[in-house]
């Protein structure tokens, strides 16, 4: 048995069937053939989904005002900041769809 042969080229070792191969892809528009389409698939997008908490800021509370010369109860609601966290992030998926004809 011979020994294979081994190329060096950019500090990278490639065995001799490399060229071979390179070289079948040079060539590949003349060995094109016509391949029968399996199945077809739609690229879809994903959003984000978030985890969201709150923090309050301010309690809620009623107070009594003056207004237009009477006395009214206003109620002010309580104030939260939103903290957002992400839980899956924004991905790419394949849906089967029907195949189109061009």
């Amino acid at each position: 048995s011979q020994p294979s042969l081994i190329l060096q080229f950019a500090g990278q070792n490639y065995p001799s069937w490399w060229t071979t191969f390179t070289g079948l892809l040079h060539m590949a528009p003349a060995f094109a053939w016509e391949g029968q389409v399996k199945a077809c698939y739609d690229k879809i997008y994903v959003a984000p989904t978030y985890t969201t908490s709150k923090t309050l800021i301010k309690a809620a509370k009623t107070k009594w005002e003056h207004r237009h010369g009477q006395m009214v109860e206003v109620h002010y609601p309580a104030i939260y900041r939103e903290h957002r966290h992400l839980k899956t992030p924004g991905h790419y998926i394949a849906r089967p769809a029907k195949c189109k004809k061009h």
